[in-house]
């Protein structure tokens, strides 16, 4: 009975109602009680498949989604859900619900695969059908939408012109960049050039680097090396020699160890003496010789020398001055 006035309720609702101002259905929300929402999901099940009936596909696939809110697991009310889509052209939507059925593995959805899958393959890439309007407010707003979607692609189009013209400015910023570097490079190689030919004419240009002579080459460096090692080695003997003459002294106190202990003692000193000077020597002329001239392209090195030397009597330096 409660089927019978329900449905009664819709036809009279359908008849009393014009299809141009028809309100969209309003679903109840689920409850925490699943014996009602079945309840409620049976009479919105049944209100769809009137309106299917009807050919109004549009209320019974809004009845069918009331049910799915109710009762999401409903696997009848998503193939009807399909078949609703399916009648007004929204192959999308109706491929969708037709999947999710055939994907079903229940004993009920088995029934309704091989006529899904069948339907499946007909819908496979056709696309949805455009609505057709027919009364003068359907009309007025497909043309607002025409409208707007002409001033939408405008706007989308002028946004495009507008990054082309804005990445073109910075492609040319970018090349004119690029050519003003290139242009101070060639300036400077140029100049470099002119300057390596102004050099080897003979010029007086100050060269930029200086060819350098192995200091391991150079005569003075083994010789400084060579002093210093000497008088290292005499004043560690004569020291040595000191120390043991002093030890003699102390112990037996003769003059003849005095004198001898005196004399090395002086002997220890000229040779620290000699051993620091020609250290000395040889860093002064290393650290002279390492530092380039800024006067000319003659080497400081080359006008003075301030080398050590030893002779049959004594050591010292030898200083000379080139002007």
């Amino acid at each position: 009975m409660h089927r019978f006035f329900y449905l009664a309720l819709v036809i009279l609702s359908i008849g009393l109602v014009p299809p141009a101002r028809a309100q969209k259905l309003v679903c109840p929300k689920a409850s925490a009680d699943p014996e009602k929402n079945k309840v409620e999901a049976r009479r919105y099940y049944n209100m769809g498949g009137v309106y299917f009936n009807m050919n109004d596909f549009e209320k019974s696939a809004e009845s069918f989604l009331c049910v799915l809110t109710l009762v999401p697991y409903s696997l009848m009310a998503r193939y009807q859900l399909a078949r609703s889509y399916d009648k007004m052209g929204k192959y999308e939507l109706a491929r969708q619900h037709y999947k999710w059925v055939s994907l079903d593995p229940s004993e009920e959805a088995k029934t309704l695969h091989e006529e899904v899958k069948k339907r499946l393959d007909e819908l496979k890439g056709l696309p949805d059908k455009t609505p057709v309007a027919t009364d003068p407010e359907s009309l007025i707003h497909e043309e607002a939408k025409k409208k707007a979607e002409a001033a939408r692609l405008a706007q989308e189009k002028a946004e495009r012109d507008e990054q082309v013209r804005r990445d073109l400015e910075a492609r040319q910023k970018r090349e004119a960049e690029l050519a003003a570097k290139k242009k101070l490079e060639e300036e400077a190689l140029q100049r470099e050039r002119e300057r390596l030919a102004k050099e080897k004419a003979g010029k007086n240009v100050p060269p930029l680097v200086h060819a350098e002579v192995p200091l391991m080459s150079r005569w003075w460096f083994w010789t400084g090396i060579a002093a210093t090692a000497a008088f290292t080695i005499t004043a560690t003997f004569t020291g040595l020699r000191v120390l043991d003459l002093n030890d003699k002294w102390d112990h037996y106190n003769r003059d003849g160890d005095r004198e001898d202990l005196l004399r090395y003692r002086t002997y220890t000193d000229l040779a620290l003496g000699g051993a620091l000077v020609s250290a000395g020597a040889l860093a002064f002329t290393i650290w002279q010789t390492s530092k380039p001239s800024t006067r000319s392209s003659i080497r400081t090195t080359d006008r003075f020398r301030l080398l050590p030397s030893c002779g049959p009597g004594a050591c010292g330096l030898t200083f000379s001055w080139d002007f």
